[in-house]
């Protein structure tokens, strides 16, 4: 659901935290972490749409993380550098 698209820009992989229990016993969770690598060194931002707010993150050494992602169905995430240039954009999910 939150892997990207085959590209040459990054890999993600998504993780949901902040379970709650419910009546049933079961527990469930709609908040996730996308946490992901990026393979071009000019990479300083990434910023991701779609989901109920957009969220940044920097990037470092290569790897960033996305808390608190909610409703996503149809994610957008864009890599920028330093001076807020984009160097790609990529698809997550279906």
């Amino acid at each position: 659901m939150t892997e990207a698209a085959r590209n040459p820009y990054l890999v993600t992989h998504g993780i949901f935290y902040d379970f709650a229990a419910r009546a049933d016993g079961s527990s469930s969770s709609d908040t996730m972490a996308i946490a992901g690598l990026v393979t071009d060194d000019r990479a300083a931002r990434v910023t991701l749409e779609g989901a109920a707010r957009p969220v940044t993150a920097t990037v470092d050494d290569g790897t960033f993380i996305l808390p608190g992602v909610r409703d996503g169905r149809s994610l957008t995430l864009t890599v920028t550098d330093a001076a807020g240039a984009t160097l790609g954009t990529v698809r997550l999910g279906r």
